[in-house]
């Protein structure tokens, strides 16, 4: 655990280097190619990415190192926090976990993020269960860092840790949100096809991630088992309560689907 005062976080310098060396942004997934960038980002850089509901989902607009120098600054949504925590239901995966706002004990590689998020089993991957009804049969995750199938099986993690534990107590549609997932590499669809058919008459739908993560799904035949793209990209969902972003993702699934 790393036992960082928060303060000493945001006082922190981040260096940000030429844009122009940053063309392939697979080179991150290996942590030394970003060793020498591992303080925290200065919160009056203009860079800071903790307004994180703006940011274009534009890839060609997206700073990968500037998003992991303000990555510590973007908190799980808790605006619902009032009707739903995951972490005082019995059901959830994460039932009885305690959080700190001042201690800093998890990392997309050498980058802190924010205490409030979950972990998984995942090195680069953390998720928010937003809100679940069982009745409803219907989850809200959110999801922070890189996606990582190939080195990690992060699916298969997600998949056994979370989704499958969740699915035996009656969620069989589930909304993924993206807007800080930085990037997704593959592997195999296995994972993908067994969820896609353990949710039956259910769906999966992701939100609002970002164009070339959402590419990489496309040119790795994922699109078949998820949905996303048009109005799923761009939805407003923090001016929505969360059984309102229901309604509205399930009615444009429902025009797809039939």
């Amino acid at each position: 655990m790393f036992n960082v005062y928060r303060p000493a976080i945001v006082g922190a310098n981040c260096i940000l280097p030429n844009l122009s060396n940053l063309s392939n942004l697979s080179n991150l997934s290996n942590p030394s190619n970003h060793s020498n960038h591992s303080n925290l980002s200065n919160p009056s850089n203009p860079s800071n990415l903790s307004n994180h509901s703006n940011l274009s989902n534009h890839s060609n607009l997206f700073n990968p190192i500037s998003y992991l120098c303000a990555v510590h600054d973007i908190e799980p949504h808790f605006a619902w926090l009032n009707i739903y925590s995951a972490a005082e239901d019995s059901a959830s995966p994460f039932y009885g976990r305690e959080y700190s706002e001042f201690y800093y004990d998890k990392t997309v590689y050498n980058y802190l993020i924010h205490p409030q998020w979950d972990h998984f089993g995942s090195s680069t991957l953390y998720i928010k269960i937003l809100f679940a009804d069982y009745e409803e049969g219907f989850v809200i995750i959110e999801m922070i860092g890189e996606w990582n199938d190939a080195l990690y099986n992060d699916i298969m993690q997600l998949k056994r840790e979370v989704l499958e534990i969740l699915g035996a107590e009656g969620i069989n549609k589930f909304i993924l949100i993206g807007e800080s997932v930085m990037n997704f590499h593959a592997s195999d669809d296995s994972y993908y096809e067994e969820w896609f058919q353990d949710v039956e008459d259910g769906w999966i739908s992701l939100i609002n991630f970002r164009e070339h993560v959402l590419e990489e799904f496309r040119k790795n035949h994922i699109d078949y088992y998820l949905n996303f793209g048009g109005d799923l990209d761009d939805v407003l969902w923090r001016k929505l309560g969360p059984r309102q972003l229901f309604q509205h993702v399930e009615g444009i699934l429902s025009k797809r689907l039939n």
